[in-house]
């Protein structure tokens, strides 16, 4: 079943709980009670314990102080940061600690909680978030140091359980340590956490092994021999950097303190590192920060819009005999569910931005066509607000190779934006200049000026930031996700342009983008297409059209009948793949004037069914159109669209007004009125 199939509170359930993991972010509910009882917690709470849902059920009652009886001193503490919070009337509070794992490990979480007004039988209930930083925390401790860039010798050990001989196993050194000690051949005896066997060595290893055994910093003095058999007086600081198995695992640093200048040299080098680590770790906690922040506004603004369908949905459900007021609500919803699909999709763009999975899918683009359909788009919105739109082009070369759906995305953010923060009446401006290159590379100048309302000057300096909008009256009525601009900026920096602003408050705003392209010079003259007479559009483009569908979902094969249906076409619908396949092997001429395919199906999905209605036995399979019409919606997805032979990729939820425009581009017959 696909994701169209799931009922709304489970497809938001569903959608929340996939968006949380996939950002590796662990969400649950708790009880305020002794035992920070569970009420709820997303896939990845339980991924991260080791434990199945159930499991860790039936296992720890839900009693996450059942999950630490093994720890109760970090119980204790994270009890303290809880009731601090209260006690000082916080809304919300944070600490990090280490998380038992099932096997003996852990890692290390931070925590983020907050306190809500909700209870459950009397009892409080808190929303807490965790990531895991066990990265962070190793990083503080090793991974971003360098065995042999640090001073002394550098060993690591695991403190065992057991008897003298047994406690301390090596697991690795640098250099210097081995040269110290002398290189071990195979038979001789492992190394030890000191070379000499004295009994002051013994007592100092003795007195700080239950510290070790706890996880607790270390710090002593033993006594060594050098490979030349002279006495050596080293200083140890330990730290525990892992568990393995319930054993904790130590980085030890060796000083050679017999030189005390040595020892003072070596001290302020650890220094400069630990400065380092410190400047390391403010980063890190600053990007933590950013995710959390990034977190709250994502729940609010995925929250905003669905509170308005669900409210107005409500109110058309108790307005059926006014159908004014039902056509009101039915409109919002629809504004409301657009906005939320934008939010969706601007939040998936980012993510793999940000990932570095966002690639350039270069192709043959005809710049004029490009801005002729951004052209038709904006004109439209412009004409809704009585807003003048004019656009200029100066170019010389108008065939480049490039990737047309980001460029498209790039300039339909700007333009969009110039006409939403443009009062009524405004003018806004599109124009594309050639600059001067050479033989092979074309640079294009894309300018967007507005006399809107403007920007400030201390909000340009973060226009490019996720999540960012500038909060004063005339901005604050105008919906949008505080992501459109970063993503417009990673795309241009992706495609190795540049982009710059110039904006006052009041006087409007001028955006300009510069981008270079190879030339695409094989490219033929272009033709232009032979258009349908020019007469007014008095009838839909897909009036009169037959069409041969693939929807595995009841749902939506309804609702794409309906709304084909209402605009005067005609469909048969199959539902999966192979059945597609079979119907059309024996499709007459004229039966059919295009197919709309679904990608995600049982049996056979579209991606196969296409290949085989191209190379099929009936030669009509060669011609007919084929649209892709499915909820995968990442430029990946078009690709592959494409490269099994069809023409369009179209993202669900079905835009009939975008069907339409792209039908207008295959049809050979005028529409029937």
């Amino acid at each position: 079943m696909e994701y169209d199939a799931l009922k709304q509170p489970d497809r938001i359930t569903h959608e929340y709980n996939m968006l949380m993991s996939s950002m590796h972010v662990s969400v649950g509910k708790h009880l305020l009670d002794p035992y920070f009882t569970v009420i709820w917690a997303n896939d990845f709470f339980y991924e991260k314990t080791g434990y199945g849902r159930e499991e860790y059920e039936a296992t720890f009652h839900n009693h996450v102080s059942e999950y630490y009886s093994a720890f109760p001193d970090v119980y204790e503490t994270m009890g303290k940061f809880i009731k601090t919070a209260l006690k000082h009337g916080e809304p919300s509070y944070e600490f990090v600690c280490p998380m038992p794992v099932k096997g003996g490990s852990r890692i290390w979480i931070k925590v983020v909680g907050t306190f809500t007004k909700e209870t459950v039988d009397g009892i409080p209930v808190i929303y807490s978030v965790f990531t895991d930083i066990t990265d962070l925390v190793q990083a503080q401790t090793e991974k971003s140091i360098t065995y042999d860039n640090l001073p002394g010798f550098i060993a690591k050990f695991q403190i065992r359980a057991g008897c003298a001989q047994e406690r301390f196993t090596f697991l690795d050194a640098n250099d210097r340590f081995i040269d110290f000690f002398g290189a071990r051949a195979a038979g001789d005896a492992p190394y030890s956490l000191v070379n000499w066997d004295s009994a002051r060595n013994q007592q100092a290893l003795n007195e700080h092994y239950p510290a070790m055994r706890e996880g607790k910093p270390v710090h002593f003095t033993v006594q060594a021999k050098t490979l030349q058999n002279d006495d050596a007086w080293l200083q140890l600081n330990g730290d525990c950097i892992d568990v393995i198995q319930g054993d904790p695992v130590y980085l030890f640093i060796y000083i050679d303190i017999t030189d005390i200048t040595e020892q003072k040299v070596l001290q302020k080098k650890l220094e400069e590192r630990s400065e380092l680590l410190r400047n390391a770790l403010e980063m890190a906690e600053r990007a933590n920060r950013a995710k959390s922040d990034f977190l709250s506004r994502m729940s609010h603004d995925i929250r905003t819009p669905m509170n308005a369908i669900m409210g107005m949905l409500s109110i058309a459900k108790e307005s059926w005999d006014d159908p004014d007021r039902v056509r009101d609500c039915l409109d919002k919803v629809e504004n409301s569910a657009r906005f939320l699909l934008a939010l969706i999709n601007d939040i998936l763009d980012m993510s793999r931005i940000e990932s570095g999975k966002t690639t350039l899918n270069v192709e043959k683009m005809n710049l004029p066509q490009q801005i002729s359909q951004l052209d038709s788009i904006i004109r439209q919105q412009a004409g809704q607000r009585r807003q003048t739109f004019t656009v200029n082009t100066h170019l010389q070369h108008e065939n480049v190779l490039a990737d047309p759906n980001r460029l498209n995305q790039v300039l339909m953010n700007i333009l969009s934006n110039a006409v939403k923060y443009t009062p009524t009446g405004g003018h806004i401006r599109f124009e594309v200049e050639e600059l001067p290159r050479n033989e092979h590379y074309a640079r294009y100048r894309f300018v967007v000026q507005d006399d809107g309302i403007g920007m400030s000057a201390d909000y340009q300096k973060t226009l490019f930031d996720p999540f960012t909008r500038e909060e004063r009256s005339g901005t604050n009525k105008v919906q949008g996700t505080g992501l459109g601009m970063a993503i417009t900026k990673s795309i241009v920096d992706l495609m190795g342009g540049s982009i710059s602003v110039e904006s006052a408050t009041g006087k409007g705003t001028r955006f300009e983008v510069v981008l270079e392209f190879p030339i695409d010079t094989e490219a033929d003259t272009v033709q232009k297409a032979q258009a349908l007479p020019e007469e007014e559009e008095t009838a839909s483009p897909l009036s009169g059209m037959k069409f041969l569908c693939a929807e595995d979902n009841a749902i939506n094969a309804e609702i794409l009948q309906m709304l084909l249906e209402t605009k005067g076409a005609s469909c048969t619908i199959c539902p999966n793949g192979q059945e597609i396949v079979d119907a059309f092997a024996s499709v007459k001429p004229g039966e059919y004037d295009m197919i709309l395919m679904d990608i995600q199906m049982p049996v056979m999905d579209g991606l196969e069914a296409t290949r085989r209605i191209r190379s099929g036995e009936n030669p009509l399979g060669r011609t007919i159109p084929i649209l892709a019409m499915t909820a995968n919606a990442f430029l990946e997805d078009m690709q592959k669209s494409k490269e099994a032979g069809m023409d369009e990729h179209l993202s669900k939820p079905v835009d009939i007004s975008a069907l339409e425009q792209v039908v207008k581009r295959f049809r050979v017959t005028p529409p029937r009125k």
